[in-house]
């Protein structure tokens, strides 16, 4: 009788999950903007996906839909591994700084296990097969990292001097198969001894191994090559496939998926060592560039896309994308009066209450577009209110100040008598005067009711400006003299500097009883102060942090809360952090009763002032709105105007 290896086997099943996720969301949006980077499933049929950036999605493979989202990390997330009997999911992101950082999550009750900082490029995670640590390994560093997958503690790990592609452990996670440059080793994990290495081709790409660890395949610039798992001989080779990923599929089976040739074939592998072949599915051109792929409990397929849409391929070869909903993503607000008024990152402006309870169930959200990326409130006046709309870093869009009077009419007030001859950096107001801080250090104040200019400054390496009062401004600027900020009295043009070793004053805030709160940098660290006002010595310390420049800062009924990069705000007074939402804030407000931010995943989320408790989430999509309190749920309507006349 012939005995032959099934490389690829799927069928199709119909089964039900009584598993469901902690999520009070009416609607979770879906698809991940920009590349979705890994793919992984459970025995339960829930697909789980993450990319550039950062967050997770969980789907059901059964109704193709999601049922869970929330951010991980504000950084691209590149692999991940599944604990399914934990309910965890351990990932790899990589912040600016180019360090990786290994994470492990509870994806059920959204909360961090652990995370550790490992100064080296990872490109392989995996779990051993109890769960008992993880292997971290990379193309371009030296052997394997082993950790401790409750505590993520360093554990010993075989001692290999060149870089590893590929390690799994049996099933008692006591020995170790480790597929290095030009060799497949296997290692005793206990003592790290090595127990056996045979010389295998090198470079071999998508490692993997199939047929109860019987085989591993790799894709060689000379085509898709099979190797003996023990002894490291070549069994099967196809030069037909020179790239693409391969997935495991049931317990003798192996998926191959070429993204040159745009099709997934399946492959069997006879003793004689003879492939057999066949195109399961020609990928349709309605479907971007595959990225990411894994089989689903052994009766479909999972694939992910360079545009961050995941895909559905079932026995008969039928393939759909999952059903998502597209979100606006809020990037910008400005409390104007009573009204919140927010930007999309498609332009659209409209307005809410400032006060999420005064928002009405099935109310109706009008607005309109705007060419600009960054708002702030004008002067409000009892014949109506004023918003100012500019863009940063460029020179070819000039900032206007529009009008709204009582009864809806808009009116454009020009400022003529601003320059712009270098980008702006940042605008602020305050009464009826506008505060415009551009790349080169020249602040300019320009009155937002008549238009005119007031006065011009100069202040070189000025990086913030606010205003003090009606007469004065504190500065943060780059210097060499740790004199990071600068008072300017704008009537007298008398300055006075702030001394604090550091080079950069960052960040300025005033609070609305006239409190003056900065952040410094030096080479180490990034300082919170409370300046003294106009002295030039003694700086209050309130907090440090490690070095950065992306720190926000509001007070709310006498609270002060920082929000500090990607990882958070939080209750100066009392550490309390902010309640979690679905992704990380990235604008932090006073919202007169509230703390107001705008998350990553376009939201706007209130929160109490003095225990920074989540109390309302406010999501807005195509043609409705979606206001989540705890667990009342309410909506209504979007409507917009793209005429040419409400373009702003």
């Amino acid at each position: 009788m012939k005995i032959h290896y099934l490389i690829l086997i799927i069928c199709l099943t119909v089964c039900s999950y009584g598993y469901s996720f902690p999520t009070n969301r009416t609607i979770v949006p879906g698809e991940h903007q920009g590349t979705l980077n890994a793919l992984t499933a459970d025995s339960r049929g829930y697909i789980f996906s993450a990319g550039a950036d950062g967050f997770l999605g969980i789907w059901d493979s059964t109704n193709r839909t999601i049922v869970d989202r929330f951010q991980l990390s504000a950084y691209p997330i590149y692999t991940v591994s599944l604990n399914e009997k934990q309910s965890s999911i351990a990932v790899v992101n990589c912040t600016v700084e180019e360090m990786y950082e290994i994470a492990v999550w509870n994806y059920s009750t959204k909360e961090q296990l652990w995370s550790r900082i490992i100064n080296k490029p990872v490109s392989f995670l995996s779990y051993s097969a109890d769960y008992s640590f993880l292997i971290i390994a990379g193309n371009t560093f030296v052997g394997v990292v082993l950790l401790n997958a409750e505590t993520g503690e360093q554990l010993n790990a075989p001692q290999i001097n060149v870089p590893v592609r590929f390690a799994a452990t049996g099933n008692s996670a006591k020995t170790m198969l480790i597929y290095a440059s030009e060799t497949l080793s296997y290692w005793n994990v206990g003592d790290g001894t090595m127990l056996q290495q045979v010389p295998v081709p090198s470079a071999l790409n998508s490692p993997l191994l199939f047929g109860n660890n019987r085989f591993l395949a790799g894709i060689h610039s000379s085509g898709l090559m099979i190797l003996d798992a023990v002894s490291g001989s070549i069994i099967a080779h196809d030069s037909s496939i020179t790239s693409g990923l391969l997935v495991p599929g049931a317990s003798n089976s192996m998926e191959c998926i070429s993204i040159a040739q745009e099709h997934i074939t399946r492959i069997r592998i006879h003793q004689n060592g003879m492939l057999e072949k066949s195109v399961l599915i020609s990928l349709p051109h309605t479907i971007p560039t595959v990225t990411a792929a894994f089989p689903v409990r052994n009766v479909s397929l999972a694939l992910g896309t360079a545009s961050g849409t995941v895909w559905l391929l079932r026995q008969n070869g039928d393939i759909h994308e999952f059903t998502t909903w597209r979100q606006q993503k809020i990037k910008n607000v400005t409390v104007l009066g009573t009204s919140l008024v927010f930007l999309t990152e498609t332009g659209f402006v409209a307005t809410i209450p400032v006060d999420f309870h005064e928002l009405d169930s099935q109310a109706w959200i009008n607005g309109e577009y705007s060419l600009y990326t960054e708002l702030c409130a004008g002067p409000v006046q009892e014949t109506g209110y004023s918003l100012l709309f500019w863009s940063p870093g460029t020179t070819r869009s000039f900032p206007i100040l529009k009008f709204i009077d009582s009864f809806g009419f808009d009116t454009e007030i020009p400022l003529s008598t601003l320059s712009l001859r270098f980008p702006l950096r940042s605008v602020s107001t305050l009464g009826s005067n506008a505060l415009f801080l551009d790349s080169m250090g020249t602040i300019q104040i320009i009155s937002l009711v008549t238009g005119e200019k007031i006065g011009s400054y100069t202040i070189i390496g000025a990086r913030a400006a606010a205003f003090l009062d009606e007469e004065n401004l504190i500065i943060g600027r780059e210097t060499s003299i740790q004199s990071p900020f600068l008072y300017l009295n704008m009537v007298t043009g008398e300055t006075v500097p702030v001394y604090y070793p550091a080079n950069l004053g960052s960040t300025v805030y005033i609070a609305d009883d006239g409190t003056t709160f900065a952040a410094a940098v030096d080479e180490r660290q990034t300082s919170l102060l409370r300046l003294q006002p106009w002295s030039s010595h003694d700086p209050v310390v309130l907090a440090q942090y490690p070095l950065t420049t992306a720190l926000n800062i509001a007070v709310v009924g006498g609270n002060l809360a920082i929000m500090v990069a990607e990882n958070g705000a939080y209750l100066s007074k009392t550490g309390a952090r902010f309640g979690r939402t679905e992704s990380v804030p990235i604008r932090l407000i006073n919202g007169k009763s509230y703390f107001i931010t705008v998350n990553a995943d376009g939201s706007i989320a209130w929160f109490e002032p003095d225990r920074a408790t989540l109390v309302a989430q406010f999501y807005l999509y195509n043609r409705n709105w979606i206001l989540e309190k705890g667990e009342i749920s309410i909506s209504g309507f979007v409507e917009t105007n793209i005429t040419a006349a409400g373009t702003w």
